[in-house]
């Protein structure tokens, strides 16, 4: 979170498995809506959503945190 920010790298539990396991929940939830609706416009919105978010991973959280944690980061990376 921008107001709290970690001190230290996480690198366990879904970490382990994905930098943002958050995003990858939501883009689930929605994947799982547009089928269950069968809806083209909850996939449209999906691919917008995942565009979007991975925009904001590559411009400005993995910038933030290779600044924040250097080396480490890069190698989690």
């Amino acid at each position: 979170l921008p107001f709290d920010p970690p001190r230290r790298l996480v690198q366990r539990g879904l970490y382990r498995w994905t930098r943002n396991p958050c995003y990858v929940a939501v883009l689930v939830t929605v994947t799982g809506e547009a089928l269950f609706l069968q809806s083209w416009h909850v996939a449209v919105y999906l691919v917008c959503l995942a565009c979007v978010l991975q925009l904001l991973v590559v411009l400005h959280e993995e910038p933030a945190l290779g600044f924040r944690f250097g080396a480490m980061y890069e190698d989690y990376k």
